[in-house]
């Protein structure tokens, strides 16, 4: 059994406080005694710099304790500098991400190491229908890229993008095709 553990903990990409994020934690915290039927209970702040924050929580039950320090690394404020922004100016930049993605290839290993990141990935770009077609532009890239992959993926690619089918990105018409570097 573990009886202490320190775990850091960095948040999405979401301008949540350290206040705000203790918060959260005791939710769920409270969800967590409900479910399971143990004790617990949280510190207030310890410890807040511009860098990180942290709290101490207890949960025990009626053979184990474990304490917990928890540290979030903090970029609350550069999530908050980055949404402050003009929309043009972050459309340009995520779309130089999304190029860089496919050019380097990493959006190719997004795909073979886990697709449905990869498709949780593309949704923002999906939804916001940027200038050019995702349906069509990467099967051509590929066609180019990846010949043997290339009818399979142009084939499956709408539903790939819809996100509420389970395709099976490196398997076509029970052909086993290797997965991407």
């Amino acid at each position: 059994m573990i009886g202490r553990r320190h775990v850091f903990h960095i948040g999405g990409y979401d301008p949540i406080t350290p206040e705000q994020q203790v918060e959260r934690f005791r939710r769920s915290l409270s969800a967590f005694k409900k479910t399971w039927n143990v004790s617990s209970q949280t510190s207030a702040l310890l410890d807040s710099s511009d860098v990180s924050a942290s709290w101490q929580s207890q949960a025990w039950g009626p053979n184990w304790k474990t304490e917990t320090t928890f540290e979030m690394l903090r970029w609350d404020d550069l999530v908050l500098r980055e949404s402050q922004r003009g929309m043009l100016s972050r459309l340009y930049h995520s779309a130089l991400a999304l190029f860089d993605f496919v050019v380097t290839g990493t959006w190719f290993r997004y795909i073979g190491a886990n697709w449905k990141y990869a498709g949780f990935f593309i949704f923002p770009y999906k939804k916001m229908r940027l200038p050019f077609s995702l349906e069509r532009a990467l099967p051509h890239l590929f066609k180019l890229l990846f010949p043997a992959w290339a009818l399979c993926f142009h084939e499956h690619l709408p539903a790939f993008l819809d996100l509420r089918t389970n395709v099976a990105a490196h398997n076509c018409k029970g052909i086993q095709l290797p997965l991407l570097p």
